[in-house]
């Protein structure tokens, strides 16, 4: 059986992005059924129509004052169904929508992850859809806490 949806990040927020856009009733089923988004590689056990997620490049890029920009790459390829008579227009359809879904996206946490660039090619007819999100990331260094000043009623410290 393939395995579905999991992880955090980039990839996690875009396959509940297009899972709530596609399959909304999914996305918190109490059944456990998972819509057909997946974040490995499908081999014969996939049946279309599905969604395929994955990562293609992360790079981090360092930046002045201990901050660095993680860009990440993201890829979505869709399969449409195999009775359907107009794959390469239905391709074209949803990677339109894709450009409006995976604009903006939602991590675990709650923060929110832009795309920088977005496209689409259609090959065969599947749709290959790509995003590259920045991610940015600052180091907390833990500072000394401050010393009790006491200070008495003449207003001297001690």
């Amino acid at each position: 059986m393939p395995e579905k949806v999991k992880g955090t990040g980039v990839t996690y927020a875009a396959s509940r992005a297009i899972t709530a856009a596609y399959y909304p009733d999914a996305i918190d089923d109490p059944d456990g059924k998972s819509p057909p988004v997946y974040t490995e590689l499908q081999g014969q056990g996939a049946t279309p129509p599905y969604f395929h997620v994955t990562t293609e490049k992360t790079e981090n890029v360092k930046e002045p004052n201990a901050r660095s920009v993680r860009k990440t790459r993201l890829k979505v390829r869709y399969c449409p169904a195999l009775d359907e008579k107009r794959k390469y227009e239905k391709c074209a359809e949803i990677g339109n929508e894709l450009l409006l879904v995976l604009d903006s996206i939602s991590g675990t946490d709650g923060g929110k992850f832009a795309a920088e660039s977005k496209e689409y090619e259609i090959v065969s007819n599947n749709l290959i859809f790509r995003a590259v999100y920045n991610v940015r990331a600052a180091k907390i260094e833990n500072a000394p806490q401050m010393e009790t000043v006491e200070i008495n009623k003449e207003g001297e410290t001690t």
